[in-house]
């Protein structure tokens, strides 16, 4: 998985949370009392996190084409009446609850990175900046314009907004290995695509992978 080091005093804390979190996530603990613990209880989760996946969703998986690794989704925490939940640009840019999204992942595995010199003055102009997006539709022309969105566009729009950074590598890709990635994925739906002929031209684009590249960004949970 991408390099980060975890924090050594956390050691502990990080076995009991990988033994306890597939668990939690599929409703291994049934404790009737109202004091049972979330996930929210478990990991130190702060709004304004970057959360990866391996998602299911097809136009999701054509972004892990440009990766050896398996993260191939992002979005952002906020947090919201004491609720977590997660801005992300799925069918459309939307808020899942966060429990919610990492089940929906593979395996329900997932990574946090927080920007490392996040303070609350910052999270609040994140918030703002998120709202802005809802409802976008998802961009399947991983374009640039401020019409539709992808997910690591989004992710990489509200930080440029909120704190006037660029989060991670652009990438160039020819067009045609977007296409082969497409072509080569049975359950991606070509209705999504249709029109988009794109041959002989140069993309550029920012993957999970490539905003995880981000030396500003420290790594503080992963399960992969």
């Amino acid at each position: 998985m991408v390099s980060g080091k975890k924090p050594k005093n956390h050691l502990l804390l990080w076995l009991a949370i990988l033994a306890g979190v597939p668990l939690l996530l599929t409703g291994g603990l049934t404790n009737s009392g109202c004091n049972s613990p979330t996930i929210d209880d478990i990991i130190p989760f702060q709004e304004g996190d970057l959360i990866f996946q391996t998602s299911r969703m097809p136009w999701h998986q054509v972004m892990g084409a440009f990766s050896p690794y398996p993260v191939n989704h992002c979005g952002i925490i906020l947090k919201e009446n004491g609720q977590f939940f997660v801005l992300e640009a799925a069918q459309r840019v939307q808020k899942v609850p966060l429990e919610f999204w990492i089940h929906r992942g593979e395996n329900s595995r997932f990574l946090i990175a927080r920007f490392k010199g996040m303070n609350d003055s910052l999270r609040l102009r994140i918030h703002q900046a998120a709202n802005l997006y809802l409802g976008k539709p998802y961009d399947f022309k991983l374009s640039w314009n401020e019409e539709a969105l992808y997910n690591a566009e989004l992710v990489r729009k509200i930080y440029q907004q909120a704190l006037g950074i660029y989060l991670g590598p652009i990438l160039r890709i020819q067009a045609d290995q977007l296409d082969a990635a497409v072509l080569n994925d049975p359950e991606t739906s070509g209705a999504a695509y249709s029109g988009r002929k794109t041959a002989h031209r140069v993309l550029e684009i920012a993957t999970p992978v490539s905003l995880l590249e981000d030396r500003r960004l420290e790594i503080v949970f992963s399960n992969f």
